[in-house]
Parts: structure tokens; sequence; C-alpha cells
């Protein structure tokens, strides 16, 4: 049975604009709803952002700028302006001017999430965000202000709540949301400054580049060994936690081979749990327990390029490569299999490199590489003598970077960083969006059993004449055709593949043999949401759009499948001191220690099944797994995004298994849902810390484990 997914192009039809990347501040060429916007002519440039918030006046004072905040939530300021923003007649709390202005600012100083004023500023942002999915900016009509313009409301007042549905119901029908939507929606948006890459450069010139992506996860690599155990071209992968009101950050590690560098260190895993991490406009600010370090974002607005981009190998292996200029690269991989003859397997591995990019034909070729552990694999193999290879690469829209070392053959990245999808319309004016890239959402298994049909309007000069009732439906099979149609009596023969960034391509062949192509790239937003992209290939034919949708009603809606579960749990790696290796020696007292945390080496490939009970709560964003039952079952509840990726951590836990001993462990679990079989694949990793201590001795060890979960039913 094949399931339903109807679109709605919410910013009307649109042509392509421009390639990915995090794009410009820059406010040229955007446009505000209802109406073009001026330049902004002050001195600088700041943003309005829950999501960023379009169609909110500003007025600044002393200096007097004043206007309304672009599709990027731009405004304009002069050093040393108190800034005010309204909607209508509402007037929200003044604030000092500056780079990034958010409603935690307009709480006052110490402000919190828990902060009355600020979460009736966000119900209220979001309440009036004209498409209601927050997560593709706020959007402000020139219609919604109008009906507010005899609005005033006091957002510290106890009555905010019943007045502000009272305003908003009359004039747009409309209620607010509740808190709890409110408030998570814009501690995602936080969440989501911290994604992209950093940089961190030592005194001796290395550079140590943090990236953090995904749903949770990071991955920091170094191009110099430093004075402990770490080595050049070692990296460290694992998830994190951050809560961006308070600061309070922790890592959990799932593979390193950089020793005590990076984040998390083997010897003291408890310093990676007490760790401060605040975000600037374009830098990070570790407070770490030996002092301070701060990292700056890798970004250029003139060059799209650099940054950061990666591709899923499987639920526990990405490649993330990150531009770090007009010349260098690195590339890291998270789980790497190759090594050259004779070299030791770096788990972890990063390559460190120049680049050229031709300009005349997008020819892309690397040089010798400072340093590389990933063996023949990344983008250099010195065995192979590889070292100059010469892909055509372009950047798409949607976020996406193209390696094409042939006709037949090409790589596709995405970008790891929320960026602004820049869009023109159809009557030539433009505007950007901000929006983030979800993963796992179309595989090749799964691709086939979606029925996609896509309402259009306006008038394009293409579809306008094939459309019987603004609908383009595509209808894919399982062997990777189908059709594209337009209404009940014209349809056109499609292939599709997806490619290895989840994107769905599907190549239509009209009946003049025009070839279009469309690309449906999912981004984060109510379920089905993504960008439309299609263009005509080798024809003189100019048409193409792009743009952001949703299901408007949603028809679609991932099916997690809850239900009894086998786990088969493989151990595959088991790194540490085990007891016949164990740090021995005789304390000042005279007793005699034993310090030691894994079994013996032949623990690796050993295999365990448990039966257990997996519970999705998709809404919710989280599932429960139970192992066993009665009193001796274990519960252990994670997250759950909807492009299937699943994820827990269990914190530190200190126990005294005998006198004189102290022992430390956490775990954590990255999979994946494959919604064809019900699968869900993935890594878990534990690690613990033994102490004795009078003498302060410590051994850590980390094991591995890949661990499936299979539906019994």
């Amino acid at each position: 049975m094949k399931k339903q997914f109807t679109t709605l192009l919410t910013a009307g039809l649109l042509t392509a604009c421009g390639g990915g990347g995090s794009g410009s501040s820059s406010s040229d060429g955007n446009t505000n709803p209802g109406g073009s916007t001026p330049e902004i002519t002050a001195s600088n440039v700041g943003v309005l952002s829950d999501s960023p918030v379009a169609g909110v006046s500003y007025l600044t004072s002393p200096s007097g700028s004043s206007g309304v905040t672009n599709a990027l939530g731009e405004y304009g300021y002069e050093e040393g302006d108190i800034v005010q923003f309204s909607i209508g007649g509402i007037q929200f709390p003044p604030v000092p001017a500056k780079g990034k202005v958010t409603p935690l600012d307009m709480g006052g100083d110490g402000a919190t999430l828990a902060t009355p004023s600020v979460v009736n500023v966000l119900r209220l942002l979001q309440s009036l965000d004209e498409d209601g999915d927050p997560d593709n900016g706020i959007t402000v009509s020139q219609a919604t202000s109008t009906a507010l313009i005899d609005t005033v409301l006091d957002f510290e007042a106890g009555t905010f709540e019943s007045e502000a549905n009272t305003a908003v119901g009359v004039a747009l029908n409309r209620t607010l949301i509740t808190e709890n939507e409110a408030i998570s929606h814009f501690e995602g948006s936080l969440r989501n400054d911290l994604l992209g890459s950093w940089i961190y450069t030592e005194p001796n010139g290395g550079n140590n580049v943090l990236t953090f992506f995904g749903d949770g996860l990071y991955v920091i690599a170094h191009s110099m060994a430093d004075d402990g155990d770490q080595q050049a071209g070692s990296a460290e992968y694992g998830s994190y936690t951050w809560d961006p009101v308070t600061g309070d950050f922790s890592v959990t590690l799932i593979r390193e081979s950089d020793g005590s560098g990076g984040l998390y260190d083997a010897s003291n895993p408890a310093a990676s749990q007490g760790i401060q991490l605040t975000v600037g406009d374009d830098a990070l600010n570790f407070t770490l327990s030996d002092g301070e370090v701060q990292f700056t974002a890798i970004e250029d607005t003139e060059n799209d390029l650099v940054g950061s981009w990666f591709f899923p190998e499987s639920p526990d292996a990405s490649v993330l490569l990150t531009f770090l200029d007009d010349q260098n690269y690195v590339l890291v991989q998270t789980n790497n299999v190759e090594a050259y003859a004779g070299d030791t397997l770096t788990s972890v591995s990063s390559e460190w490199n120049t680049y050229t990019l031709a300009a005349s034909d997008s020819s892309f070729a690397v040089g010798m590489p400072s340093v590389e552990t990933d063996g023949p694999g990344g983008l250099y193999n010195a065995e192979g003598n590889e070292g100059e290879v010469d892909p055509k690469l372009s950047l798409r829209t949607g976020g996406q970077l193209i390696f094409q070392p042939n006709p037949q053959e090409s790589v596709a990245f995405a970008d790891v960083r929320p960026f602004d999808a820049q869009l023109v319309r159809v009557d030539g004016t433009t505007t950007s969006a901000p929006v983030k890239r979800i993963y796992g959402v179309y595989t090749s298994s799964i691709a086939a059993e979606y029925n996609f049909e896509i309402p259009v309007s306006g008038q394009f000069e293409r579809f306008a004449a094939l459309l019987s009732d603004n609908t383009i439906e595509f209808d894919l099979e399982a062997n990777g055709t189908g059709l594209v149609s337009f209404s009940s009596t014209s349809a056109n023969a499609a292939e599709w593949t997806v490619a290895t960034n989840g994107v769905l391509n599907v190549t239509e062949t009209t009946a003049t043999a025009d070839v279009w192509l469309w690309e449906i790239i999912p981004i984060e937003g109510n379920v089905g949401s993504a960008i439309i992209s299609t263009g005509s290939l080798g024809s003189a034919a100019s048409a193409s759009f792009i743009g952001i949708v949703n299901d408007g009603p949603a028809t679609f809606t991932p099916e997690f499948v809850s239900g009894p579960y086998l786990l088969t749990d493989t151990i595959t790696s088991s790194v540490g001191p085990s007891q016949d290796t164990a740090l021995e020696g005789e304390g000042a007292d005279g007793t005699f220690y034993s310090v030691f945390c894994r079994g013996p080496e032949d623990a690796i490939g050993i295999v365990e099944q448990d039966p257990g009970q997996l519970t999705f709560n998709p809404d919710g964003g989280s599932f429960t797994l139970t192992i066993g039952s009665g009193p001796d079952s274990d519960v252990i509840s994670g997250s759950l995004t909807s492009d299937g990726r699943l994820s827990y951590s269990e914190p530190v836990e200190e126990e005294i298994p005998v006198e004189d001993f102290i022992s430390r462990s956490s775990a954590s679990y990255v999979g994946q849902y494959d919604f064809e079989t019900g699968v869900v694949s993935g890594t878990y990793t534990s690690q613990r810390e033994t102490i004795y201590t009078p003498e302060g001795v410590s051994a850590s060890c980390t094991i591995t484990s890949s661990s499936v979960f299979t539906p019994t039913q």
C-alpha cells in the first residue's frame, strides 16, 4: 500500500537562485512579506531570532534607524543603540542592539526560560508565524501587522495569555501555542547555533577542528600531536548534551584515537561532564577544569564552500569534509576501516590537505597532505598515486555539495549547518528562508513506497498548460522507475535514485524528449517538509523553481512500529587494561593492588541476545526500551527524530565495589530505524574508570558493541 505525501508550496512557484551553503548576512536582494525592504544602511546588521523573525518593525535610538526585519530577521543599528521591535500596536520590551537579539534578552538581566515575559514573547511570535511552522523561520505578514494595529499587550502581566488570545482570536482567528511548544522550539533554535565547524589554533600552530552535526553528535580532529598522547591526525567522535540557557555541557565518547586529547579524556572521564559552553556571534567559549578555550567559527560570507559538509555512510559512520578556507580542508571519518600496508588502523581518522578549484570548469584537485590517518580512503590515496584527482565540484540548491568524477558517478554531501535557502519568486522578487537539513527520510529501499502529490499555484509557462487540478503527482515504483503526472491524461516516464546525502532525485523525460531533474530535499519542520527544486537538463527550456513545502494537513507520517524486538549485541572493540595487563603495585601501607576494567581480548566477537520491547513516541520525539520483565527489567529512554535516529546517554554512575576502590561508568547508544524492515542498527559504547584511591592509580576502558534490534512479530 502506497503512502500519500501531499505538499503545499508556501512560497509560491519560485525559480532557483544560487547554490547551498550558509549564505551571506547581506540583505541585498531580499524582500519582506507584503513588499520590498530598503537596503539596510546602518553601520551594523543584527538579527532578531527565535528562528529568524521576518516582517517585524524596528526602531533604534538614539540613531533613529528603522525598518522591517527582512527574511533573515536582519535589522540595522549603530553601536550603543537601544532597539524596540513591534508588530502592529504591540511593542516588545526594548533591548540593547547587538548582533543577535532573542526573547531571552527581552526578559532582562538573569532571564531564563522560566521568566514569564520571555515565554510570552516566544508564544506570541511563534503563534503569528504565517505558515505555522517556525522551524523554517518566523514570518509575520503585513496583513497580520495591520490586523493588530490597535492591539496593546503587557508581556509581564498575569493576564497576558487571556488578553493575547482575545486579541489574536478576534484579529486573526488564532490561539496562542502552548508554553511547552514555544520553549521546545526556542531551545532547538538555540542548539542550531552550535551546528557547524569551529577551529582553535594552538600557539605551536596546531589546528583543532570541532564539528557539531546531526542529532547531538560531534567530532574533533587534530592536525598536530600534543605533549601528551594525542597524535597528529587523530580524532574523537561522541555525543553531547548542552543546555543553551545554563551553558551546561557534557560529552559521551563513542570512539576515539586522540588519547587524552579532545573533549573526552579516558584518564579523567568525570571532567567531560562539568564543562561550560557559551556561544557568541562567531565564537565558542569553553570553560574546562584546567582553563578556558575559545573556538572561532569556520565560515566565509563570500564563499559558500567554506564550512562543513557530510554524508552518513551508515548509522554510525559519517564522513565530514570541512573546507577551512579557499585553499585548505580537513576530512574526518568517524568509523574508518582502511589503512596503508604496514600501518595501524586509525578508527577515527583525519586527512589535512590543500585543494584547488578551477573557476573555468569546476574541476577539483588535492595536494600532498600534511598529515593523514585514513589510509587510501578520503580524497587522497598515496598507494594509488592519486594525489591529484579532478572530479567536478558544484554547489546545488538545498545545501548540497556534489563531487562528480564522471557523468555516471557522483558523491553528494549535505550542509551540516542551517543555511539560507535563496529563493526567487515567479514575479522576480527574491527572498531567503532559514532551513536545516534532516537525513534518513528517503532511502533506496523505501522511496518507492511514496506517492507524491505537489499542489502548485500561480502562472508558470511549463505547468500552466498542463495542470488540470494544480497538482503534480509522482508515482515511484520499486525498480527505480515511475511516472510524473500533471493530469489524469498527461504522464511522463521517470527514473529515481537517492543520493548519498539523502536527497531523492527524480529524472523525468517528456514526450518531446526534454529531460527534467526534480530534487526533493528533506528539511526540519512539519512532517514531510522539503525543498522542491526542478530544472530542465540539456535543452533550451529555462524554467525551474524551488519552493519550501509543507504537507498542509499531513497525510504522510513516518511509521514507527512498536512491539517486541530481539536485541543482538556483538562486541566489536575493547580498549583498556585487562586482568592480564592490570596496573599493579604496592601501596604506601604495603597493600598490593591490581587495577583493571575489562575482560580478556577474546571478548571481542562475543554475541549476546535478549528479548525486549521497543516503544516509539514520534510525536514526543522519544523512545523507550524495556529489556527483561518484572523487578529485574531494565528500562531505557532516549530521543527519537522524525528521520529515525535513536540516541540516548546514561549519566555517570559511581560505585564502590570494594574498599579503597571507586568505579565510574557511563554509556551511550546511537542507532537508525529502517522504515521498511523495522530493524534498528547502531552502536553501543560503554566507558568505565576504576580508581585505587590510596595511590590515585586509575584504569579506563571503552567497550564498543554493534547493537541490532530486530522485530519479532
